[in-house]
């Protein structure tokens, strides 16, 4: 009876007695040693010191390594699984995970090569034993495109509107344009349909030649009345800086975003004036010149239209009336009056 239960304990005991002594010898050779060639060594560290360590190979091989040889020493056999990174921008690489701090992980794309690359747990947003699928991003329609981008940048040109005031005093000095615009838009209040107010600033260069200076009172002073002189020319010049806001209302129609909008802003004007003159009445001597400066606080609204034609480009056109008092010497002129304007979009800032 005490045969057969000593018999009966020892074949329960016969199986976890060579599972034990399998993990051992598994356990024996569960060192690897990373070199910097890229080799790694796999077997029992037998005998280390500062300078050196001797490794026993599982094929019973005893090697000696230098240590400024070695990487790094692994005791676990994890790093030959290959994992499938995932960054935080949606990117997924296959790695090899070979060390681990608390800030971050350093994998190699081919285990048996030395490159090794190092990244911050922040970077990271999973690792995964299987493959990862990545969800293919949805391509944005045309509509879009162009609803949810708005401008950034504006410039064009401006011609006198066809009942500008000014006109009765000065014209065009560069061809049937009087000026450029460049416009900067700073900040948006719109909803997902792209509607709603932009706060913008504005800067204008205009050239003109005068009609007639007399109109203006240019030459009052000099030369003195009744000196027989004629004029060579007269350049006007203004550049103007303001901001203000406009409001936008669209519809995506035929595949263009077409959003009509109004405006309003404040202008304030530099405007110098120069003109030439010569004596006809038989006195020798060169041209003389007189120059005026002025300053202008002025106001300015319109309504306009502008054409989302591409997803980063896009054309306006836009009529303006404003009121710039400058104090010519023959009394005060509205120099601002209406304008055409007109130009292209740069369509790069998102609502």
């Amino acid at each position: 009876m005490i045969f057969k239960m000593q018999r009966r304990r020892l074949s329960i005991m016969l199986p976890a007695i060579l599972l034990l002594l399998f993990s051992l010898s598994g356990l024996s050779f569960g060192e690897s040693v990373f070199l910097k060639d890229g080799n790694i060594l796999e077997g029992k560290i037998s005998k280390e010191n500062d300078k050196k360590i001797t490794i026993t190979l599982s094929t019973d091989e005893v090697k000696e390594i230098d240590r400024k040889d070695i990487i790094r020493t692994v005791y676990h056999s994890n790093y030959k699984d290959k994992r499938y990174l995932t960054k935080m921008d949606g990117t997924v690489i296959e790695v090899y995970i070979v060390d681990e701090d608390k800030t971050g992980y350093i994998y190699r794309l081919k285990l048996d090569s030395a490159d090794e690359v190092r990244i911050a747990k922040d970077d990271v947003d999973g690792i995964s034993k299987r493959k990862v699928t990545i969800p293919v991003a949805r391509e944005e329609t045309r509509e879009e495109k162009l609803v949810t981008r708005a401008p950034r940048i504006r410039f064009g040109l401006t011609m006198a509107g066809p009942i500008d005031p000014v006109t009765d005093y000065v014209k065009n000095n560069i061809g049937p344009y009087n000026g450029a615009l460049l416009d900067l838009f700073l900040y948006r209040m719109r909803d997902a349909n792209g509607n709603g107010f932009d706060l913008f600033a504005r800067c204008v260069a205009n050239d003109y030649d005068t009609r007639n200076n007399f109109d203006l009172g240019l030459g009052y002073e000099t030369p003195p009345p009744g000196t027989d002189y004629t004029w060579d020319y007269t350049e006007i010049a203004q550049i103007g800086f303001g901001g203000g806001i406009r409001y936008n209302r669209g519809i995506y129609l035929a595949g263009f975003l077409w959003q009509g909008y109004l405006m309003a802003y404040y202008q304030y004007s530099i405007i110098d004036v120069e003109a030439s003159y010569n004596y006809t009445n038989g006195v020798p001597g060169p041209g003389c010149e007189v120059e005026y400066n002025y300053r202008s606080h002025g106001i300015v609204g319109g309504a306009g239209i502008e054409l989302g034609i591409f997803t980063n480009l896009g054309i306006f056109g836009e009529y303006t009336y404003g009121y710039s008092k400058v104090p010519f010497p023959a009394g005060d002129k509205n120099f601002e009056g209406d304008s055409i304007r007109f130009g292209v979009s740069i369509r790069t800032s998102y609502l």
